[in-house]
Formats: C-alpha cells, structure tokens, sequence
C-alpha cells in the first residue's frame, strides 16, 4: 500500500468527503512494465515511501524444477529498472511484506523455513536482521500481514494448517499477543488497513485450515482492533467471488481497496485464473468491478500500491508456473504529452504541454519551466524590467514609467510616441520633422499656402510667396 502521512492527520475529514470522491481514476488504465528481475510467484513484497518496490524470496523455476528462492529484488519506479539486493536469511515462498511506519520492511519468512520466522529490511543499509520469530502453529504458509497503522503493530492472520490464528508484532518491542480468531478460517486471503474507518480487512482466500476441508470463498472478514472483534462485510460479488492467492491493497489515494486476479483452485499454478479488477469502499460496504487486464488472468502474484498511487501486480503463476510479469493499473502519466510526468518527472502542471521542468519560460502568466516562479524571463536591456512587461526589451530607454523625450519611440511603454511633443497636433512632433509646432499648417509634407510660411518644411519657402 502506499502510506501517506496527511491520511491519518486527516482522517475525520476524510470520512465525510471520501463517501463522495471513492471512485476509481477515470483516466487510470493497465499498461505494462519492466518485467522483473527474474520469473517469480508467491513471493513476499512491499513498497516503501519513495518510489520503491521490493521482492523477496519466492517459487522459480530452475530446469523445469518448481523451487524456492533466497533472491530479492528492488524496483526504482521512476527509473524503471530492477536491481539485485543481498539474498534473504531464508530459501522460502508464501510469507508475506509490509513496508512498516517506522521505515523498515517485515516479511514472514513462508513455506521452507522455519514456521513463525520473521525478518526486518533495512531499506537503507539494505541489511537484514532476525526478529522474534511468531508462536505459531499454522507452517507460515499464505497468512495475511497487515500493519495497524494507528498503533504499529503487524498483525498475522490465518495460514495453512491452522487458519484461525491471529498473531500481532509489536516492532518496537520485537514481541507478540494473540488477538480474536477471525469468524472463518482462512490462509491465501489476502487484506490491508484502512484509516478512515482505523479497521483492517481480510478478504476471500481458503475458507479453511487446510484444502481437504474447504474451498475458496468471497467473504470480507472486517477486524476491529478496538474492540478486538470480527464481523462480515458483503462478500466479493459474481461467479469470480470465492477467490485465493489473488492480491487486495487498499488506495490512499481514493480510499478503496484493489481486488485482482486469483483462482478458486487450492493446487499450484491451477486454473482458472482470474483477469479482473475491483473496487471495494469500506465506508460504504460495497464492491464495483472496474476493469480486466489486457494481459490476462494471474495468480500467486504480489500487488503493491508504490508512494504514487499507482497498482503494481508482481510476477505470479498464470497456469504456465512462475512469471516475470509486472503490470501496472492507475492515472495515465504525462497527461498533457509533453514527456514529463507529475511523480517522478516533478511536472508541476500535467495538463499544460508548455508546462514542464526546464520548459522556455513564456510571458503567459505560468511556471513554464517548474522552478516556483511565474515569468521569471531576461532583462535583456537592465533596464529594470523584465521582458514580460518591457515593451521594447532590447533598448533600455523604452520601458514602463521612464519619461517619455521626442525620440520616435514609446519609451514610457503606454502605446503612443512621443505624446506631449506635437502641440499643434497636426500629427507631427519636432523630432519628428516638424519645423514649426506651433502652427498646425506646417509640418513635413504639409501643402504649400500662400502664407510665407514653409509649409512642407522642406526649408524653401517659395518665390511666389
């Protein structure tokens, strides 16, 4: 998910406007990203506040062999590139991440490890330390891991083997509590925290502590930690409802949370898969089907929300076995075409194509160039004043307020030349040829009267005269 301080600051805000703005993006979309670093499924992963995604451990496939794997991965969103971090403690698959408050990643070490295993991620020295390990009794493998963000504590729920456990992590004192059974045994359910209604939310999975004795189901299980109580929410609805080993990460940004993919099949790599993407409102209890992926159905994959709000579905098992697959759902980037977008590019107007970083500042009233000020142009002339309200900016005698001298330019920048310097207003000024301003029957080109005048100014005053 992605983790958004001012959402909790401004959570009783946001429970009366959420109820009118929890719609999906119009503009979001699927496209497809850099594939990952290596073909993985049930691997455990997160993202961090800054534009970060991680992977840990995982099934691959090594000569037609299904195995587990110690590799971990970091993706930079904004350079689109994966890179290899130092391998994890453990050979493992099914456990589960969380990106904590506190800036370290938590992940369950999952099936081919020992049961309960936990270890902390630095994201900084990217090093791994061994924490207490769970009192569990399930074999770690597929629980839900969900940090309750109004007290930091990571709560463990479900797992195979024994799907009524419900574990919580204090990070600060590296120790654990039992808290309520959830109302139905689940593990392969996948869940997440919302802080508008400071409730968290398992939903779908194994209706069951094994797969002898249940099937997938529909059901949102909503855990209050106040009152340390489980009750139902709607089920997920349609034929594709009862669904396991699919993904659900909730939206800061909107508020919803995001459903995808999954099967209604226990076995590894069994179909069907499902394609589809839903919107669940906690505050309202109800579910919209969004949309299907253009590149089809999944499971077993990992979806992260990274710090801009966009959906990343990781890797997964579409009935062929282990995938790099990388799927990206959200708001289309670089609205207005102009090769910069609002997250990673810092474009500080994404509906204005002359509006990016580094863009030739106009005399437009805007922050062409995206550096906090508005026609911030040359002084071309160091007159004083800027070429944005300098009529004439490569000659420092024109510009707004100078004191206007019969030159035959604007200089005080008012649209008229040289006013105040034709008093006979014949239109002609004395710099501008007039040989006599006082007399409006004189000036360059006048006709020539019978006056003794030199009318025209062309210094002749004709003999008939």
């Amino acid at each position: 998910m992605s983790h958004l301080p001012s959402r909790l600051a401004t959570a009783a805000f946001a429970v009366a406007t959420i109820a009118l703005l929890a719609t999906a993006p119009a503009s979001a979309q699927w496209s497809s990203d850099t594939p990952l670093g290596s073909p993985l499924s049930q691997m455990m992963a997160a993202a961090d506040d800054d534009a970060n995604l991680y992977t840990f451990g995982g099934r691959t496939t090594v000569l037609s062999w299904l195995l587990a794997t110690n590799e971990a991965w970091k993706y930079d969103v904004c350079a689109g590139s994966w890179t290899a971090l130092s391998p994890i403690p453990c050979t493992s698959y099914g456990g589960r991440a969380v990106f904590h408050s506190n800036g370290y990643i938590y992940f369950t070490a999952g099936r081919g490890w020992l049961p309960g295993a936990v270890y902390r991620f630095d994201t900084v020295t990217e090093s791994y330390t061994a924490m207490t390990a769970a009192p569990t009794v399930t074999n770690s493998w597929q629980p839900t891991w969900i940090e309750n963000e109004a007290n930091g504590r990571i709560h463990w729920i479900g797992g195979e083997d024994w799907g009524y456990e419900h574990l919580a992590y204090n990070p600060t004192s590296d120790s654990w509590i039992s808290r309520a059974a959830p109302l139905t045994p689940v593990f392969g359910a996948d869940g997440d925290y919302d802080p508008v209604t400071g409730k968290m939310y398992v939903i779908g999975g194994w209706g069951a502590n094994n797969y002898e004795l249940g099937l997938a189901t529909s059901a949102v299980q909503i855990y209050d930690p106040g009152t340390n109580s489980w009750s139902y929410g709607t089920p997920m609805p349609g034929p594709t409802g009862d669904r396991y080993l699919h993904t659900v990460d909730y939206n800061d940004d909107d508020g919803l949370f995001y459903v995808y993919g999954g099967s209604d099949n226990y076995f590894e790599g069994g179909s069907p898969v499902y394609d589809d993407l839903w919107t669940y409102d906690p505050v309202f209890d109800s579910w919209d089907q969004i949309t299907s992926n253009p590149w089809g159905g999944n499971r077993e994959m990992r979806g992260v929300f990274d710090s801009y709000g966009q959906l990343h579905e990781l890797g997964g098992n579409p009935v062929t076995g282990p995938s790099a697959r990388h799927e990206v759902w959200g708001a289309v980037t670089d609205q207005d075409g102009d090769g910069y977008d609002a997250a990673c590019d810092e474009d500080c107007d994404d509906t204005d194509p002359t509006v990016y970083p580094g863009a030739p500042e106009l005399c437009d009233g805007k922050d062409n160039d995206c550096n906090g000020l508005i026609d911030d142009v040359p002084d071309a002339d160091n007159d004083g004043v800027d070429m944005c309200s300098d009529c004439d900016d490569n000659d420092p005698d024109n510009y707004p307020g100078n004191t206007e001298v019969c030159d035959g330019q604007d200089n005080d920048c008012d649209t008229l030349v040289d006013e105040g310097f034709d008093q006979d207003s014949d239109g002609w000024t004395t710099c501008g040829g007039d040989c006599d301003d006082g007399n409006d029957t004189v000036y360059p080109g006048a006709p020539e009267l019978c006056d003794g005048l030199d009318n025209d100014c062309d210094g002749v005053i004709p003999a008939t005269e």
